[in-house]
């Protein structure tokens, strides 16, 4: 990342509880990549962090289950589920793991790296032509079982360079347009930036770790 011997031995205080770092984007721009390479920068640092995923993929989980369902619904003998049923589903996975896993993670001063927040339910949803008013319903759930936990950065992911199908060009362009706005609003209440990841690992990182110390 071209720092310093210094700066590389640095070591950053650790909180009382753990940090809500999120990590968000549309589908292919290095959510999960950015998130592991992030975590270790701070675990070099002596603060003890972990990258979790919604819905989430552990083994035994719900979330397995929700994400094997949204992507191969005909191992289940699925034949296709509705838009907001899905979003639906993806939220009852991330209840899940708020309440088993990253509640906890944080009470006992571990940092989560959690790539995907409920943005991604607005921004996918919104795009796929769900009702506002019921996603509106929806995240209104989660926010209640965060708590009042709320991130202490969120950073949406973009890469002019991503590999996506032509007739999912369109689809995207709504999804990243709902991101866009989710920045904005969001801002009042903690802070989101949006970090170009065309670059090198090292360099993307290197960006969030620099707003992550601010």
């Amino acid at each position: 990342m071209g720092e310093s011997e210094h700066q590389t031995q640095r070591r950053l205080p650790q909180p009382r509880t753990g940090r809500l770092v999120v990590l968000e984007g549309p589908n292919e721009v290095g959510k999960t990549t950015i998130s592991q390479a992030l975590a270790h920068w701070l675990n070099e640092r002596g603060t003890r962090s972990e990258v979790h995923s919604f819905p989430g993929r552990s083994p035994g989980s719900l979330g397995l289950h929700v994400h094997r369902l949204h992507h191969t619904p005909r191992e289940f003998d699925v034949q296709g589920v509705s838009p907001t049923a899905l979003q639906a589903l993806h939220v009852a996975a991330h209840l899940d793991a708020i309440e088993s896993i990253i509640l906890p993670k944080l009470g006992s001063g571990i940092n989560v790296i959690l790539d995907r927040y409920w943005w991604s339910t607005v921004a996918y949803g919104t795009a796929a032509g769900v009702s506002k008013r019921l996603l509106e319903s929806l995240i209104s759930t989660e926010l209640i079982a965060w708590g009042g936990q709320v991130p202490t950065l969120v950073v949406v992911l973009d890469r002019d360079t991503s590999v996506l199908r032509v007739e999912q060009t369109s689809f995207i362009g709504a999804v990243r347009e709902q991101y866009r706005n989710l920045v904005q609003s969001e801002n009042r209440r903690y802070p989101t930036y949006i970090v170009n990841n065309d670059g090198t690992v090292e360099n993307t990182t290197a960006k969030i770790a620099s707003l992550l110390e601010a």
